[in-house]
């Protein structure tokens, strides 16, 4: 069965995976952290915004499906419809 997880990323061009900057630690907030609540993700991406207002969003990944499922996924996503935790 899949596994969906969130983490966070800076709002800049170039970012890629977990954020694990600076602002992590006057954010209280664990760097490059995996989580498996979108909520408990969010908020820390709230308070890593009040630290720097650059900004930070949540990404998800999922682990686990095969290639029919992932395919599927991404369909559903190129359509244009949201993905939410299954």
């Amino acid at each position: 069965m899949p596994s969906w997880y969130w983490y966070i990323i800076k709002n800049t061009r170039n970012a890629i995976g977990p954020y694990e900057g600076i602002a992590c630690e006057k954010a209280g907030v664990e760097p490059g952290k995996m989580y498996t609540s979108r909520e408990e993700a969010e908020q820390d991406a709230a308070k890593l915004t009040e630290v720097n207002p650059v900004g930070f969003s949540v990404a998800w990944v999922v682990y686990g499906l095969d290639d029919e499922g992932a395919e599927k996924l991404f369909e559903h996503w190129e359509r244009g419809n949201k993905v939410e935790e299954a």
